[in-house]
């Protein structure tokens, strides 16, 4: 089977029916070959499936190591990450010149304050959180007495001791039964 069969069995394996089409591109990658198929999947124009094949010789017979639905060039896909720490220094950054700029065109410092309320917020000022009076709760208590005879069910640590096992039991029950069943000990 040529490796191009070996890539769209795989995929018939792993896809639901209509997913891949025709073969586009074969790529030779050391100790292998990655081929691509076209996506037929609804939202993913562009996209291609990549089947990655290894061949631990030439001579041996290759197999599938992984299927991955790649995007193209021209595919649509989500903007890069940018960290949140970058993010608000350029909207802090934009907010300044903004206010700056308002300033500047009526003609007033950069340090007064302005009409819109919106442009005048500090971001690196927090209001602090209002007290608020709450009444004083007492705890509430159990009433149940314990016991003046009673054990304590565990050790020192919280630990609880061992139970007998049930094989011991069982032992001296089938000793008994054995004893009550051959009360002068002889075997039948």
């Amino acid at each position: 089977m040529t490796d191009i069969g070996i890539a769209q069995q795989a995929l018939q394996e792993a896809l639901e029916p209509g997913s891949f089409g025709e073969h586009l591109a074969t790529e030779e990658i050391p100790k292998g070959v990655e081929l691509k198929f076209a996506c037929l999947l609804d939202g993913y124009t562009d996209w291609y499936w990549q089947v990655t094949l290894s061949k631990l010789t030439a001579r041996s017979q290759p197999t599938v190591s992984e299927i991955n639905l790649l995007a193209g060039e021209d595919s649509l896909v989500a903007p890069p990450w940018v960290p949140w720490a970058h993010r608000l220094a350029e909207y802090r950054k934009a907010r300044k010149e903004q206010r700056e700029s308002l300033g500047k065109s009526k003609g007033e410092d950069s340090t007064t304050e302005t009409d819109d309320a919106w442009l005048d917020v500090d971001e690196n000022q927090m209001i602090e959180p209002e007290e608020i009076d709450v009444p004083d709760l007492e705890l509430a208590s159990a009433d149940i007495e314990k016991p003046k005879n009673s054990k304590p069910n565990a050790n020192k640590r919280g630990v609880k001791p061992p139970a007998k096992t049930s094989r011991t039991n069982r032992v001296k029950k089938t000793h008994k039964q054995d004893q009550n069943d051959n009360p002068d000990g002889s075997a039948e």
